[in-house]
């Protein structure tokens, strides 16, 4: 992997041992001045996304700083103050409150459920009018169900070109839930989902232990020991097929898409630390966090567990090669 890449720290320690990847890159971003108009914050843990999203607002509204008024990791909510010792800022935000530096854009349970154009377009005026803060938009339920079309096409060039300093976070299970329109406006961000969330079964269970067991023996078999000189597809084709571990694995123990999950989150787990300072490695770990979830949408789509699985191992492994680790 390559050299470390020392940057600032806008979280709190709790979320950035659970969502290192995550929040090394906003990190990264926002220590280089180059943050995203708009990011779309992918998998199932929710309230991770909404901490992200807030400490984000935080770091960039913020007014209970050290007296280096550009160290904006000194944050009321990175350093989990007190919540009396919060500024005014930080208090509204904390609890998804600001008037201006914090919005939310949500469905209409009275009516559909989904978000109503009048509510998209309230929200695109808003961001018009100067302000003294970065405003952050939160839409929470951005699958196209809920954040449809009419509403969307509201915002589509707010989100694109906004006027003045606002960012947008979108929430959803998949990209693949959400309009291609939005999708393609938005810098994709997968989110680190916990061991429970994945086997159903707490890391001291016999039975995840076990899972851990085969999906590190697949990592091991595949990865590290097996790895081809860069460009020999002939053999790693040739090492996939002579391996018989993928497919017991898949079809004794494990359905592809829980398997392909394990490896995920195992790595993730391995380069956890690593990669909080580190933006390449995080990098590299949001890229395979997405190609997972690729293959997993290829199984939804009735493709063979057996050509999923390795098509998933061989750009695992020229993933690796890209990124020199």
């Amino acid at each position: 992997m390559s050299t470390s890449i020392t940057t600032h720290n806008f979280f709190d320690s709790a979320l950035q041992e659970r969502q290192a990847i995550v929040t090394s890159l906003m990190s990264a971003a926002i220590a280089k001045g180059k943050l995203a108009h708009a990011y779309l914050f992918t998998g199932r843990t929710v309230d991770d996304k909404w901490l992200v999203a807030r400490q984000m607002a935080a770091a960039l509204n913020c007014r209970h700083k050290d007296k280096d008024a550009s160290d904006l990791s000194q944050t009321c909510l990175a350093k989990k103050l007190p919540g009396e010792s919060f500024c005014q800022n930080c208090k509204w935000i904390s609890n998804g409150e600001h008037p201006q530096a914090f919005l939310t854009l949500s469905g209409d349970d009275k009516v559909s459920g989904k978000i109503s154009v009048e509510k998209a377009r309230a929200v695109s005026a808003e961001l018009m009018k100067t302000s003294e803060y970065v405003r952050v938009v939160v839409v929470p339920e951005a699958n196209q169900d809920i954040f449809h079309r009419p509403s969307a096409n509201a915002l589509l060039k707010t989100i694109e070109e906004p006027q003045l300093a606002c960012i947008f976070f979108l929430f959803a299970a998949s990209q693949d839930d959400v309009l291609p329109t939005i999708v393609s406006r938005c810098q994709v961000i997968p989110f680190q989902v916990g061991p429970a969330d994945i086997y159903g079964t707490t890391p001291g269970d016999p039975e995840s232990a076990v899972l851990i067991s085969q999906a590190s023996k697949l990592i091991g078999d595949y990865i590290d020991q097996k790895r081809i000189a860069e460009g020999d597809w002939h053999s790693i084709v040739e090492t996939l097929t002579q391996s018989r571990s993928m497919q017991e694995l898949a079809q004794e123990n494990l359905a592809a898409e829980e398997l392909i999950d394990l490896c995920v989150q195992l790595s993730c787990q391995k380069w956890r630390r690593e990669a909080i300072s580190d933006p390449s490695l995080a990098a590299y770990l949001s890229d395979l966090m997405k190609l997972g979830e690729s293959a997993k949408q290829q199984v939804k789509h009735y493709v063979s567990q057996k050509a999923v699985l390795e098509s998933f191992a061989l750009s695992w492994m020229k993933l690796r090669n890209n990124f020199n680790c």
